[in-house]
């Protein structure tokens, strides 16, 4: 997990086998990064071979049936099945619901560290697929949701700075998209549009303030505009 996730998921403490087993999950900032946060309790998992079909239509094949729990962020057992197919092994999840508070950002580094953002975190998708698509180079296949409710700051003293969902959809041969968005009420306002195509990520987003709140989001506003590279952010005044 942490060569896939570029070191920013870890498995740590892992007890028992790669059959049945458990651990916690950590999240980082990635290699060489002194930030951490750990998920409460523990991430307990089971493998199992078995025989499943690749589609509907298609005939039965070996592969693994992977089964997941966590009290902590889980809201029900996940299911995932790994299979080979055209030269590759495809991952399949049918349901994802998975949820955890905003602070867990804050083991990525800058800027979630310095921001502190508080709330909660819901994770949601169905029919959920990475296939290989080149050597070292996996496509994602589906819909994700992620929605961020009422997310406050530790340096600002607007409460709640608002809620907000971002929405990853991609199909068969196309790059990955990436929609932001903000609920209607929100003191602090963001929206962005981005992709992932070949690997390469690709956001462009914008923030501003309610106009009764400018003075008071200043500092939020500073620390997560004027970025540049991969992720762009502007701030709206």
């Amino acid at each position: 997990m942490g060569q896939a996730s570029g070191q920013r998921v870890l498995l740590a403490n892992a007890e028992g086998t790669l059959w049945n087993g458990s651990a916690v999950v950590v999240l980082t900032g990635g290699e060489g990064s002194r930030d951490a946060a750990a998920l409460p309790g523990r991430l307990n998992w089971r493998l199992r071979p078995g025989w499943q079909r690749a589609s509907p239509e298609g005939a039965l094949g070996p592969a693994m049936v992977i089964h997941l729990e966590h009290s902590c962020c889980l809201r029900r057992p996940l299911r995932a099945v790994a299979q080979r197919e055209h030269g590759g092994t495809v991952l399949r999840i049918d349901e994802l619901d998975w949820q955890g508070p905003v602070a867990l950002l804050r083991g990525w580094g800058t800027p979630w560290n310095t921001l502190g953002f508080e709330g909660g975190l819901r994770l949601k998708g169905r029919d959920i697929q990475w296939k290989p698509r080149q050597p070292g180079d996996v496509a994602f296949v589906g819909n994700i949701v992620l929605d961020a409710e009422s997310v406050s700051s530790r340096i600002s003293t607007v409460r709640p700075l608002g809620s907000y969902r971002m929405v990853l959809d991609s199909r068969e041969r196309e790059g990955l998209q990436l929609a932001l968005s903000t609920r209607e009420g929100a003191a602090l306002q963001l929206s962005g549009q981005g992709q992932i195509v070949g690997g390469q990520l690709r956001f462009e987003g914008s923030a501003r303030a309610a106009p009764e709140r400018r003075e008071a989001l200043g500092n939020v506003l500073n620390l997560i505009g004027n970025r540049n590279g991969p992720v762009a952010l502007r701030i709206l005044r």
